[in-house]
C-alpha cells in the first residue's frame, strides 16, 4: 500500500463559502472496524448544497469535504474486517466520501460495486 500523507478534497472552509480544493491530512491506519478506500468516482447531490450553506447539521465543522457517496478500491482494512481486502472494489456512503482521494469509513457503509455501467 502506498502511504499518503496528504490528500485533496472538494469542500468548504466555512459554511456558506465557495467550494474549492482543500488540502487535508490523509486517513491513517484504519480503526479495527474501518476500511480505507481509494476513490475513483463520486456522486453529487442536492444535499451537498444543504451542507455547504450550513442548513443540515452533519456533526462536523469546516474545513469540510462534501459528498456522501463514492466508488473505489479498498487499500487498507482494519483488523476486525474479514470480508473486505485490499483490491476489492466498493461503493461507499459516508460524509466527505465523494470528493476525496481516499476515505476511511465503517465497514457497514459499503456495498459491492457493480461491474460496468449501471
Amino acid at each position: 500500500m502506498v502511504v499518503m500523507r496528504r490528500m485533496q478534497a472538494a469542500g468548504i472552509d466555512a459554511f456558506g463559502g465557495d467550494v474549492h480544493v482543500l488540502e487535508l491530512p490523509a486517513p491513517g491506519t484504519p480503526a479495527p472496524d474501518e476500511v480505507v478506500v481509494s476513490v475513483h468516482a463520486a456522486g453529487v447531490g442536492n444535499w451537498d448544497e444543504i451542507v455547504r450553506v450550513g442548513d443540515w447539521e452533519v456533526g462536523r465543522r469546516p474545513p469540510l469535504a462534501l459528498g456522501v457517496e463514492a466508488a473505489g478500491v479498498v487499500i487498507a482494512a482494519g483488523d476486525d474486517v474479514s470480508s473486505l481486502a485490499p483490491g476489492v472494489m466498493r461503493e461507499v456512503c459516508c460524509l466527505g466520501a465523494a470528493r476525496v482521494a481516499i476515505v476511511s469509513t465503517d465497514r457497514d457503509w459499503h456495498q459491492d460495486r457493480p461491474r460496468g455501467p449501471s
